[in-house]
């Protein structure tokens, strides 16, 4: 109800076609789930769902589909257990080897072991590197994790440029994780963190007010998340102060994440944690605007700034030689958006995922004529900037 486009496959990232008709020979196939199987004919009503002791249709109960994981063939490594980044799965199970203490590293190039090929940000464990615990640890790990685990004997590469000993390898730091959740912040939004934190991926976090984050007192936290949030409240309530001590904090070797209005704020002039700027802020963009109302130029809807986009699906060009597009494997990502932050290109960092400046790029969704397509084109959806 609050968005204007939804697609199941491209929600959880599967390949699927859509045809006007039905495939030559197809059948359609229903599967009931397992406590409707096993229940007597005489409790399910004629579409077959199952009914409760007033008559009323319930909804059928998810079938428990197991995803397959643990270690190939149960072996015992001699030099290293790798992983795949593709599922979430694989950013759960180095969180919980990392957390338990076991040495935990990511290539950042492509590289050869076991007689295949590994994409770049497969993770790498290496066994010189812990101690024996390792080997019934990431097998259990991975089997709650739904994770596939292949168990190599060399770190040589017999084909490759690199194998698992090769220097691109970078090790894992521990993340502690602080997630602001005060006034100003969306609910919804800090919600949805708290519930992929502790739900998909199982992670610790902190709650922490934007009070600590005007008193730099972060010494602890690593990362630090703000979620969605009013850019006014934030210049409030953490000042020209507070920004500077986290701009300190990130220089210091900490991780900053904004959000939506978050980046919002972090991309004001005055506060300066980005050189991206949001369309329409800049009072160039502002005087640009006027003239063309006044001339006649652009439309008088092409004078205002972005309109708030009420959920619709685009694609974004993503930059794979980045790490924050290990896993990724094609060109082009679709995304969900909403809001009316569009973020300008960074001019000192990493433009990660960026809205093509030419041809189609709407997939589904409510947009504004002469104003959302027109002011996202060339805008960026992920920027890394380096402080």
């Amino acid at each position: 109800y609050d968005i204007t486009a939804w697609s199941l496959p491209v929600a959880f990232g599967v390949e699927s076609y859509w045809t006007s008709g039905a495939p030559a020979g197809g059948e359609l196939v229903r599967l009931p789930d397992e406590a409707q199987a096993r229940a007597p004919s005489a409790e399910r009503g004629a579409t077959g769902a199952r009914r409760s002791a007033l008559g009323a249709a319930r909804p059928p109960e998810p079938l428990a589909v197991a995803v397959p994981g643990g270690v190939a063939g149960g072996q015992r490594a001699q030099s290293a257990y790798l992983f795949e980044p593709a599922r979430n799965g694989s950013s759960r199970l180095a969180y919980h080897l990392v957390d338990r203490g076991y040495a935990v590293a990511v290539s950042a190039e492509p590289l050869e072991a076991g007689g295949r090929a590994w994409p770049r940000g497969t993770f790498v464990v290496r066994v010189g590197r812990n101690d024996s615990t390792l080997h019934g640890a990431i097998d259990r790990l991975a089997r709650e994790s739904g994770v596939e685990v292949a168990a190599v004997n060399t770190a040589f590469a017999t084909t490759a440029q690199f194998g698992t000993g090769a220097g691109g390898i970078a090790s894992l730091a521990r993340p502690n994780v602080a997630i602001v959740a005060d006034e100003g912040v969306s609910q919804p939004a800090y919600g949805a963190l708290w519930w992929s934190f502790e739900r998909r991926y199982g992670m610790k976090f902190t709650p922490v007010t934007l009070g600590r984050l005007r008193g730099g007192d972060l010494a602890r936290y690593n990362v630090v998340i703000v979620p969605d949030a009013d850019p006014g409240v934030l210049a409030s309530r953490i000042g020209k102060e507070g920004a500077e001590a986290l701009k300190r904090w990130v220089q210091a070797g900490g991780t900053l994440v904004t959000m939506a209005g978050a980046s919002a704020w972090a991309a004001r002039e005055d506060v300066g944690l980005t050189s991206s700027r949001v369309v329409g802020s800049d009072t160039a963009g502002a005087a640009e605007a006027a003239l063309a109302a006044l001339t006649g130029i652009a439309s008088p809807t092409a004078a205002s700034g972005p309109a708030g986009v009420p959920g619709a699906n685009f694609d974004v060009a993503l930059d794979r030689t980045h790490w924050l597009t290990f896993g990724y494997t094609r060109p082009r990502l679709t995304v969900l958006f909403e809001g009316d932050n569009f973020l300008k290109l960074s001019q000192e960092g990493a433009n990660v995922a960026v809205f093509p400046a030419a041809g189609a790029f709407r997939r589904a969704g409510f947009v504004w004529d002469d104003n959302t397509e027109r002011l996202l084109r060339g805008t960026a959806l992920l920027v890394d900037e380096p402080l």
